[in-house]
């Protein structure tokens, strides 16, 4: 289909960029917005494995100047769902079913091991800190909409990492960047029952931190992520955009998901 005459084909205003009176509009916001936007278009089937992704054909529908998605881009290209060709610019990636599971379990692995690691060390402040992002992330659930989903996968990402860097084990955050590569964290914002996983999970988490039950904290964590993986793949394959033994095969309709990406 051409995206020139797609009506669904949003602009970054159209994904709230410029339509938020307190949000300041500079290129690193916008190319954010674009890195997101492209990301779970990709992730959804709308851009196929292969497809050229051009920034001057982007930055017109996008309504904005080439860089910024440039930028997204580049983004994109490092966490390995686009590729950089010489002297052809960008295409979408291969990637498939598989990556993404085989990465959450990866992932799921050594998250329990640095949640192991950090109730070893944790002190009552750490605990407060992280009772306190909960509550903060709670509070914003209940709010609902697509901006909240966004915001509760910033304080997502927040309470993780700082479990995650409570400890000295350096290697394995290191490896635990490496395995983050297949799904953005942006992606899991936009995924059906996520902020509910996120919500009821992560109390008994700290709970675990705060009683310094290593193997408790390890074995809750390892699901959680688990669980966060079950559901990102159940909306791909159920979705029928993605197949289970290979990349993305057919496009799902570019209506599906801008919701989700607005805001």
């Amino acid at each position: 289909m051409d995206r020139k005459s797609d009506s669904s084909f949003s602009t970054v205003r159209d994904l709230g960029v410029a339509s938020d009176p307190e949000l300041k509009v500079d290129r690193d916001r916008v190319s954010d917005k674009i890195e997101r936007y492209l990301c779970e278009a990709i992730l959804s089937g709308r851009y196929q494995s292969g497809e050229r992704l051009s920034p001057t054909a982007l930055a017109k529908q996008f309504d904005v100047s080439a860089m910024p998605v440039r930028e997204a881009l580049v983004a994109l290209h490092k966490v390995g769902l686009v590729e950089m060709v010489a002297r052809r610019g960008f295409r979408v990636a291969q990637l498939s079913w598989r990556d993404i599971e085989d990465a959450f379990a990866v992932q799921a692995f050594i998250s329990g091991r640095l949640a192991a690691s950090a109730a070893a060390v944790i002190a009552p402040d750490d605990v407060a800190g992280l009772r306190r992002l909960q509550e903060e992330i709670e509070g914003t659930a209940d709010e609902g909409g697509a901006s909240a989903a966004a915001r509760i996968e910033t304080l997502n990402y927040s309470f993780h990492r700082t479990i995650n860097m409570l400890s000295d084990a350096n290697q394995l955050r290191r490896f635990l960047r490496v395995t983050t590569w297949a799904i953005p964290r942006q992606l899991h914002a936009v995924i059906p029952g996520w902020i509910e996983s996120t919500v009821g999970e992560h109390r008994r988490i700290i709970d675990a931190l705060e009683a310094h039950d290593g193997a408790t904290a390890r074995n809750l964590t390892e699901e959680h992520v688990r669980r966060a993986g079950a559901l990102v793949l159940e909306q791909l394959v159920g979705g029928g955009s993605w197949d289970r033994e290979g990349p993305t095969l057919a496009p799902v309709p570019r209506a599906a998901g801008i919701e989700a990406a607005k805001g």
